[in-house]
């Protein structure tokens, strides 16, 4: 069973991912989070779904922050993010 947080400030999007993710054997959602300091908290998980942009802390800032980083998928609606989540 993995252990998933999913942390975006937009309720809907956390919404839409936390349903899917639901229907998906093996994955457990340790906890939804609007801003970015809020899952530091939460301790260690095995998947982080990240909103890129996020008032105070981006995601790539909070995995940048972790000495040990999960598999991390970084979320976005803006398409410029793209080769900066690649990089970090």
């Amino acid at each position: 069973m993995y252990k998933t947080l999913i942390v975006d400030d937009n309720k809907v999007a956390r919404t839409m991912l936390a349903e899917m993710l639901k229907e998906i054997d093996g994955i457990k959602i340790a906890g939804e989070f609007e801003d970015a300091p809020s899952a530091i908290k939460k301790g260690e998980v095995d998947i982080f779904f990240l909103d890129v942009e996020m008032p105070a802390m981006s995601g790539i800032e909070l995995l940048r922050m972790l000495p040990k980083k999960p598999i991390s998928i970084l979320v976005s609606a803006k398409p410029a993010y793209a080769v900066e989540t690649f990089l970090s």
